[in-house]
């Protein structure tokens, strides 16, 4: 079973996750690289006023979106052997992107005034609304380009845009963070980097098709689509409506602790994007190709990027402190707690990215809306009773719940709807010893004070879990036997 798996079908998706996971890791090393230069050039302030803008952007992209991506992600592969329908599908989703967009900009001219006050008196509608909405429009057509390179499986061409664009976004925040020396700098690296790449992607799809449009083909996209919209602000909705709480009710600096905790976790986030990336395109089209076989293959190959999962997880549980202190300063030390609260957060969302490919198979989209409302009304009334009481910790603490829920309700939802016999024995194990993992680290800091040897020990804690780990891992069953053989050989 393991060699099935983990032959022609799981080198497949692993290499294909490891190339969006290349995009991601070179995204986060940049981030990384840019945070000791955000906080040697801004204050603490100018820090927490780029988390507010990134949440603009979340909510413009949430909205404005209209769940067309995931459109694409269901229908490419029903249409991508008739050339009419793909061309008709890919018309009417550039289209649908058109108007949107234009929408967006007309509201912006209208009730932009009000809508910016949503995030206090540090970010201001002109200039600073207008260089985000016009980032998001732009970043629609890219993100559409970047979906489109995602179905079709063509890995390499993502892996190109994505670093092309990240490596012009990146000497743009260079030269104008430096010029500025404020977030208004990088709004406008971000601003001039989406257009550039906007327009390449609007380029792209009006060569390589000949878009058509039906009355039919808008409807039925906004069917499956518009349930995505109150799905996708619920998932950014926690980080979201937490800063802007934070700033409202602590401040401004408050808002840039809690980003760091965010941001020094992010590479577990960015590799559950990675492989949701991958997984999404390869879910469907086997199970187009063989319904029979694809649940059991899928169960073991989620238990081994659960198991991988966890234990990038527990190192950055294990050396967190180090990294902050690395990374941004000690200044910034308060934030190691609130990284060690949410850095569940990921494994949770990576669980849901497993299971809600059941439900979009079922054609159940409108399951998402109905859950992403009751959960986040839930987290909102938390977020009131709680951040005023416990700040950022009471935030951290909020979400990694919320996430919880919604990872396991979308779990029993799916096995209902598309059953998949995951090996949750093997998983529960993995989850015991990431969890003494994590516990033998809290107890070595707090009973040793020596930097270097608390390091040290750490180091040897984290990697005999691993090994303990990984000896019952299909991949390193695989490895050994394969090492065994060229040895038996020799």
């Amino acid at each position: 079973m393991i060699n099935d798996t983990l032959g022609p079908i799981g080198k497949r998706l692993f290499g294909e996750t490891s190339q969006f996971g290349v995009t991601k890791f070179l995204r986060q090393s940049v981030a990384i690289i840019l945070l000791p230069i955000y906080t040697r050039f801004l204050p603490i302030s100018e820090f927490g006023i780029i988390a507010l803008a990134q949440s603009a952007l979340l909510i413009y992209i949430s909205v404005f979106d209209l769940g067309l991506r995931s459109v694409l992600t269901r229908y490419y592969h029903d249409y991508q052997e008739n050339s009419q329908e793909l061309n008709k599908l890919i018309g009417t989703i550039v289209f649908i992107t058109f108007i949107s967009a234009l929408t967006s900009l007309l509201i912006l001219f209208l009730w932009g005034q009000y809508i910016f006050r949503i995030f206090g008196k540090e970010l201001e509608l002109y200039p600073d609304g207008l260089l985000l909405v016009l980032t998001g429009v732009a970043g629609l057509f890219f993100q559409l380009r970047l979906t489109f390179e995602q179905v079709s499986r063509n890995a390499r061409k993502f892996l190109f845009l994505s670093i092309a664009e990240m490596l012009f976004s990146t000497s743009l925040i260079f030269v104008f963070i430096i010029w500025y020396k404020s977030a208004f700098g990088i709004m406008v690296a971000w601003c001039i980097s989406a257009i550039v790449f906007g327009i390449i992607s609007i380029i792209f799809f009006l060569h390589h098709f000949h878009p058509t449009i039906s009355l039919i083909s808008i409807q039925k996209s906004l069917k499956f689509g518009l349930p995505f919209v109150p799905h996708a602000l619920s998932s950014t909705a926690g980080s979201i409506v937490s800063r802007i709480l934070i700033n409202r009710w602590i401040n401004i600096s408050a808002v840039a602790i809690y980003s760091i905790g965010e941001r020094i976790i992010s590479p577990l986030d960015y590799i559950t994007i990675a492989f949701n990336s991958a997984w999404s395109p390869f879910y469907f089209a086997e199970m187009a190709r063989d319904k029979q076989k694809c649940p059991e293959n899928l169960a073991r190959l989620s238990e081994i990027y659960f198991s991988f999962l966890l234990v990038i997880g527990a190192f950055l549980f294990v050396f967190i402190n180090e990294a902050i202190l690395l990374l941004a300063g000690s200044k910034y030390l308060t934030a190691v707690l609130i990284g060690r609260i949410m850095i569940f957060m990921p494994i949770f969302s990576g669980i849901y990215y497993l299971n809600c490919q059941g439900i979009w198979y079922a054609n159940r989209t409108g399951i998402f809306p109905i859950l992403s409302i009751i959960l986040t009304s839930l987290m909102l009334l938390l977020y009131l009773f709680y951040i005023p009481q416990a700040g950022i910790i009471a935030a951290a603490i909020i979400r990694t719940v919320i996430s919880a829920l919604l990872a396991f309700i979308t779990y029993i939802i799916s096995q209902k709807l598309s059953y998949i016999p995951y090996h949750l024995k093997s998983i529960f194990r993995v989850i015991a010893m990431v969890f003494l993992i994590c516990i033998l680290s809290i107890l070595i800091e707090l009973l040793m004070k020596i930097l270097l040897l608390i390091i040290i020990l750490k180091l040897i804690i984290f990697t005999t879990g691993v090994f303990f780990i990984l000896r019952k891992n299909p991949v390193f069953i695989m490895g050994k036997r394969y090492l065994l053989s060229k040895i038996g050989k020799n």
